[in-house]
């Protein structure tokens, strides 16, 4: 029916990458790592311009590195991976620890939050320091 229609489908890191590339504000600078915060991490890869997918195509797949040796079950079936530290889930995951059970809505965390919510408070920095985990392992 559509024949003619050429269609790419990429996860939605991979997009971000390619989105992030054209607003890179020097544009002899081609490379860059797109990290995607929700559900899960994942990140895309630009090196010189170009998507980099690795051999198997998974290169971008940082959110199953192991931060926390023998830390938190991952769905993937590894403890310690980033994602069950830095993710929108592992946000949820430490309310709930600390006690503080809600729907996954971004305006009832905004208002925890605004309230000074002590627990809110304690998961968002948490959630910010394991963010920062890789960023710091890297240098910068």
């Amino acid at each position: 029916m559509y024949s003619r229609v050429f269609l790419l489908i990429f996860n939605e890191a991979n997009a971000g990458a390619l989105g992030a590339l054209n607003h890179v504000n020097n544009p002899e600078n081609k490379n860059l790592v797109y990290v995607s915060a929700g559900i899960g991490i994942g990140t895309g890869i630009i090196i010189s311009g170009n998507l980099y997918r690795g051999k198997m195509g998974l290169a971008g797949e940082f959110g199953h590195n192991v931060i926390v040796e023998n830390g938190r079950q991952c769905h993937c079936g590894r403890k310690g991976c980033w994602e069950t530290y830095a993710s929108e889930q592992a946000f949820y995951d430490s309310l709930e620890r600390k006690g503080l059970t809600m729907e996954k809505n971004i305006t009832r965390v905004l208002e925890e939050l605004e309230n000074n919510n002590a627990i809110a408070l304690e998961a968002i920095n948490e959630l910010s320091s394991y963010i920062q985990v890789w960023r710091m392992s890297h240098g910068r």
